[in-house]
Parts: structure tokens; sequence; C-alpha cells
């Protein structure tokens, strides 16, 4: 049971386990977000028929379909960057918050 009143180490205890969880949360879901983006079937399936579509337009002398191929490539190109980033910052993320939890588990006045 829970009582009424914290104490100081009370708190900062429950703050830290806070902190973890989240830093552990986001930790995971940097990891997910880098490891699906890599695998993503959409992504590829776009970029294997933006590939068929480019050379089908070279070999029939149609321009501005290659240049629209080409700009959907680079729109691929640039999700994969946007989502790397998302990926990667999560997990910058994750780790500062369990630094932090660190911190405030060494600030703590054990009582022995």
């Amino acid at each position: 049971m829970i009582s009424g009143s914290m104490n100081l180490q009370d708190l900062q205890i429950l703050i830290a386990l806070t902190a973890m969880g989240a830093g552990l949360c986001s930790l995971a879901a940097g990891i997910l977000v880098l490891i699906s983006s890599g695998f993503s079937r959409d992504m590829h399936t776009l970029a294997a028929q933006s590939a068929k579509l480019g050379a089908k337009a070279v070999t029939h002398d149609v321009t501005g379909l290659v240049t629209d191929v080409s700009d959907i490539l680079g729109v691929i190109n640039q999700l994969t960057k946007t989502s790397t980033g998302i990926g990667v910052f999560l997990m910058a993320m994750g780790i500062a918050m369990m630094g932090a939890a660190y911190f405030i588990v060494l600030q703590i006045h054990w009582v022995v």
C-alpha cells in the first residue's frame, strides 16, 4: 500500500523509475523505427516499380516521365533519411532519460 505522504527519498525513487521506464520505451521505439525503415515493403515496392518505370521511359524516349521517376526516387531517399533521423533521435532521448534516472539515483541519500 502507498501511504498518504511520501518523503523526498520516495519521490526521487519514483521519478527515477519513471525516467528509466520512459527512457527504455524511447530507446526501444528508436530501435524499432530504425529496423522497420530498412525493411519497409512499401518502400521496396515503390523503388522497384520506379526503376522499372524509369527504364521503360528511357527506352520509349519520354523525358517527362524520367524526371518524375527521378523525383519519386528523391522522395524515397528523403523519407528514408527522415525515418533514420527520427530513430536516432528517439534512441538519443532514451539514453539521455536513462542517464538522468541514474543521476537522480546518485543524488539519493541512502539511509542504512
